[in-house]
């Protein structure tokens, strides 16, 4: 495991996306805390420095925008606003503050990516000093998906949802109509897979997302020996790859109950009554403890969440996931989008 002084050598964490603010200042202090314990340096004045932050902006109706480590002696500054909701100055003055110390060698860090599970054997300054958020789709970027006359519209959807389980920001059912204007005008039109990698977009602004354009028809055996450009129907090939998949594990544990080290795998996510998501469509979550009633996962923002075993309960996890049991989940491990993609290059 890494030495702490390594988190104090000139590391920055943006937080504005997250609003840690006064109220709530406490529970990112605890998770701090529990990070730094766990790299097994933690000191007393550490804790006095945050324990004062939090007294400030629970006075002044603060929220954190960014805290730096500078050196062991120095430890933590930061830099907040007093009204968070109408502080867009100060937003975008601490934009350029962040950037200024990023250009002067400070290290990003994630905060999600921070807040992964401290238990694990795993090294933290392993997940931190990946550049890129989104890794696991960084392949799909810059792919584009073309269509031709006649596509229905529910497979211009299956591959809509066929990226948005990828982890993409998808097309909304207005984008949709429009798009199929664009193949209805034009014989053709594709799906751009793109991001933004400033930092000075938000965290969600980051996420990759489906744009999409109109094409002027073109020779299709062209576009097939194109690389940059991926036929439709290769994506929905995919898909019915994964339905196959999950329709036979259906068919085999329909009478299981959930085991600890069993698999629930997200169809659709669950959103709280705050708006914040709690979990990723298509991504799996490994059951940590089984109760009489209730199952428990850790949720995306490593926190634990409960949901019920029972069917007739609103709760159900079935309303949200497919149980995939563990000797079973190499059946989705060998299935790798990432491969499929390689291949059709």
């Amino acid at each position: 495991m890494s030495n702490i002084n390594s988190f104090y050598d000139k590391k920055i964490i943006w937080l504005a996306d997250y609003n840690i603010c006064g109220d709530n200042f406490n529970y990112f202090k605890n998770q701090l805390i529990t990070i730094l314990r766990s790299l097994k340096e933690l000191d007393n004045h550490v804790i006095e420095t945050l324990n004062n932050i939090g007294i400030d902006l629970k006075k002044y109706n603060g929220c954190l925008l960014y805290v730096r480590f500078i050196n062991r002696s120095t430890n933590i500054k930061y830099y907040s606003v007093d009204d968070y909701e109408q502080g867009d100055d100060a937003h975008l003055d601490a934009l350029e503050a962040y950037q200024d110390f990023v250009d002067r060698g400070y290290s990003p860090l994630i905060w999600s990516d921070l807040i992964g599970n401290t238990t694990d054997t795993y090294d933290i300054f392993d997940k931190i000093s990946e550049s890129n958020e989104y890794s696991n789709v960084s392949h799909l970027i810059n792919k584009k998906i073309w269509f031709d006359y006649p596509t229905e519209r529910e497979d211009i959807e299956k591959v809509n949802q066929f990226f948005i389980d990828n982890g993409f920001r998808g097309l909304k059912s207005d984008n949709i109509d429009e798009f199929e204007d664009f193949i209805y005008d034009n014989d053709a039109a594709y799906f751009k897979l793109t991001q933004h990698t400033s930092p000075l977009h938000s965290v969600e602004e980051r996420r990759p997302y489906i744009d999409y354009f109109s094409l002027d028809w073109t020779n299709p055996e062209r576009l097939k020996n194109d690389p940059s450009f991926i036929y439709y129907q290769d994506i929905l090939n995919m898909t019915d790859t994964t339905l196959d998949i999950l329709s036979n594990l259906n068919e085999s544990v329909e009478e299981m109950q959930p085991k600890i080290g069993d698999y629930l795998y997200c169809h659709k996510e669950v959103v709280m009554d705050d708006g914040s998501k709690e979990t990723t469509v298509g991504k799996f979550y490994q059951i940590k403890n089984v109760m009489r009633d209730r199952l428990e996962i850790l949720n995306d923002h490593r926190g634990d969440h409960v949901f019920g075993t029972n069917p007739k309960t609103y709760w159900y996890y079935g309303i949200w996931f497919h149980l995939i049991p563990k000797e079973h989940k190499k059946d989705f491990d060998s299935f790798n989008p990432e491969d499929i993609f390689n291949q059709l290059d």
